[in-house]
């Protein structure tokens, strides 16, 4: 139940489903977050953002990595259409 991604890659090969695993498994030790907040954040992420655009949910994308001048969050949504464009 990390991500809704592994069920999306269950059909790939049992190895790279294992190395996608211990890359949000060390993830979320290097930043001292749990599996369950970073679903939590996610799905807090989904919801607004869905009030105001059409997202593809199973084409999201999160990860945390280093940078400068220390740990990043990364989250792609893809958009799928913005109702009411000329409203901001």
């Amino acid at each position: 139940m990390i991500w809704d991604v592994f069920q999306k890659i269950r059909k790939n090969h049992s190895g790279s489903l294992a190395k996608k695993r211990l890359k949000v498994v060390l993830v979320t030790d290097k930043v001292d977050c749990s599996p369950e907040l970073i679903d939590r954040m996610k799905d807090d992420m989904i919801r607004v953002i869905s009030k105001y655009m059409k997202i593809d949910r199973d084409g999201i994308e999160i990860r945390i990595v280093n940078s400068r001048p220390g740990t990043a969050l990364y989250a792609a949504f893809p958009i799928l259409d913005i109702p009411n464009k000329g409203i901001c």
